[in-house]
C-alpha cells in the first residue's frame, strides 16, 4: 500500500504534517529533477553565447550579456552541486526560487538586447516557464493535465 494517498483518487488535501512528510519523502527525486533542469538551462545558455556574438558583434552589449550568461551558468553549476546536500524542502524551494529569479533577470537582459521586431525569445520564455512548472514538486499528474 502506498505511503500517501493518490491525488487522483483522494480529492482531500494532506494535513500540514502529512504534506511535510510527503515532501521529505520526495526530496531526493525533486532535487535531482531541479538539478537536471538547471543543467539543461546552463548548457542552453552556454550555447546561446555564439548567436549573441553573431547578433551583437564585439560590442559593449555583447560583453555585458556574456557576463550575465556566465554568472547564470555558474549559478547553475553551484546549484547542481549544492542540491545534493539539501536536506529540507524549504532549502530546495529557496534554490528553486533563486534559479527562477536568475532565469527571469537574465532573460530580461536578453530581451532588452534584441530589437523590438525580434520575437524568437518568446519561445524561449515559454519553454523556460513550462520547464519551471514541470519541476515544481507538487502533484505531477495534475500538472500534466493542465
Amino acid at each position: 500500500m502506498p505511503r500517501f494517498p493518490s491525488f487522483l483518487t483522494s480529492p482531500d488535501l494532506l494535513s500540514p504534517a502529512e504534506e511535510a512528510l510527503y515532501r521529505l519523502d520526495h526530496l531526493a527525486f525533486d532535487g535531482t529533477l531541479l538539478a537536471f533542469s538547471a543543467g539543461m538551462f546552463g548548457i542552453t545558455y552556454g550555447l546561446l553565447i555564439f548567436p549573441d556574438r553573431a547578433f551583437l558583434g564585439h560590442s559593449r552589449a555583447f560583453f555585458l550579456l556574456l557576463t550575465l550568461r556566465l554568472v547564470f551558468i555558474g549559478m547553475c553549476l553551484v546549484m547542481m552541486l549544492s542540491l545534493r546536500r539539501v536536506r529540507s524542502a524549504s532549502a530546495q524551494e529557496a534554490w528553486a526560487l533563486a534559479f527562477s529569479l536568475a532565469l527571469f533577470i537574465t532573460n530580461i537582459a536578453v530581451l532588452n538586447s534584441r530589437p523590438r521586431t525580434y520575437s524568437q525569445n518568446v519561445t524561449i520564455e515559454v519553454i523556460a516557464l513550462l520547464t519551471l512548472y514541470a519541476t515544481l514538486p507538487d502533484r505531477p499528474v495534475l500538472r500534466v493535465l493542465v
